[in-house]
Order: structure tokens, then sequence, then C-alpha cells
């Protein structure tokens, strides 16, 4: 697992998207760069969601 992780393939601003919570199936996957099991975008409570916030999370999974 790991937080705040930049996200490579990022077509937001100018690169400096990260991803809040990133985890993988084993540290073995994570070792070798695999692509992640499970991306988690959080967003207080008091943000409305919109549906760009899907398209990040969509992105950021990709």
């Amino acid at each position: 697992m790991d937080e705040e992780l930049k996200v490579n393939n990022s077509h937001r601003g100018q690169g400096k998207a990260r991803a809040d919570i990133v985890i993988w199936k084993s540290k073995e996957d994570k070792k070798k760069n695999k692509t992640a099991f499970i991306v988690i975008e959080c967003k207080a409570e008091t943000v409305k969601i919109r549906q760009e916030d899907y398209y990040q999370g969509a992105n950021y999974a990709a």
C-alpha cells in the first residue's frame, strides 16, 4: 500500500496528480512496479462530487 502516489499517466494539469491511496495484490507486485489492484481517490465530505471527479478516478486507475 502507498499514499499520495504520483500518477505517471495523468492528463491533469502539469503531471503533478497524485492518487490518495494505492493498493497492490502483494509486496512483490509493488516492488516489480506492477499495476495496482485498487486506487482510491478521497474527497472531503464537504466536497460535492462532480462528473469530472469520476473521470479523475478512472484516469488514475488507468
